[in-house]
């Protein structure tokens, strides 16, 4: 994960992949899809919150990241 990276909530994950929140808790705890616990449990039993990079939203969609710009002089 990159320094700068942007993270995103599983209800927005679940938004922009058109499935329920739960859908994307399961496929976390699978490790189907990549995220990031946040702590202690929240709302009720099995409320983790978690947040995805955006990395591995793309991952799991099979889209590629933009290559790193290369430093000048660099071979």
């Amino acid at each position: 994960m990159a320094k700068d990276e942007k993270f995103i909530t599983v209800a927005a994950t679940a938004q922009r992949l058109s499935v329920d929140t739960r859908t994307v808790r399961r496929w976390l705890i699978a490790g189907k899809l990549r995220g990031v616990k946040l702590g202690a449990p929240r709302g009720g039993p099995g409320r983790i919150p978690w947040r995805i990079p955006e990395s591995a939203l793309n991952e799991f969609l099979g889209i590629e990241s933009k290559p790193e710009k290369q430093k000048a002089g660099a071979d």
